[in-house]
């Protein structure tokens, strides 16, 4: 997982060929005005997912996991809450779907950590990375506007 400023994007360029078409994408800005859903712009390479909703609390926690894509998940308003743990420290719930490129997983004995989500803050997940975001920072709920764009991960 990295945290970071949208604004420091580019120094990711390097880590596979979609990634680097993906921030090409992110620089034009076009993913700001897109309205609510999946939209296929990056032909086999990214997709971009565009999400309105209102921030939960944690209980009961779930986690994704991802196997073809990673997510670059950019807040354009709102806060939210994103737990992380490693995936070996899970349990299998719902078994991997191809086609939506996801898994859940219970959530762990312990403490998970728990990354506050800001307006222009970014955070990129690897397949490995178990997430569960939209979680309630403090105790009233945020409506959140996100887009996360689909990255193929091939190394």
């Amino acid at each position: 997982m990295i945290i970071g400023h949208l604004d420091h994007l580019d120094i990711y360029r390097g880590l596979n060929s979609h990634m680097s078409k993906a921030i090409d994408y992110i620089k034009t800005q076009h993913w700001r005005t897109l309205p609510e859903g999946r939209h296929e712009l990056g032909a086999e390479s990214f997709y971009v997912s565009v999400g309105r909703y209102q921030t939960r609390t944690a209980d009961p926690l779930s986690y994704e996991v991802h196997q073809r894509y990673l997510d670059i998940q950019i807040v354009l308003s709102g806060e939210e809450g994103m737990a992380y743990v490693e995936h070996d420290k899970l349990i299998n719930l719902i078994p991997y779907d191809p086609a939506r490129d996801i898994s859940i997983w219970s959530s762990p004995k312990g403490t998970p950590m728990i990354v506050p989500l800001f307006e222009g803050r970014i955070a990129v997940l690897f397949p490995q990375d178990a997430h569960a975001p939209g979680l309630t920072l403090g105790s009233e709920p945020s409506w959140m506007h996100k887009v996360v764009i689909k990255v193929l991960w091939e190394v």
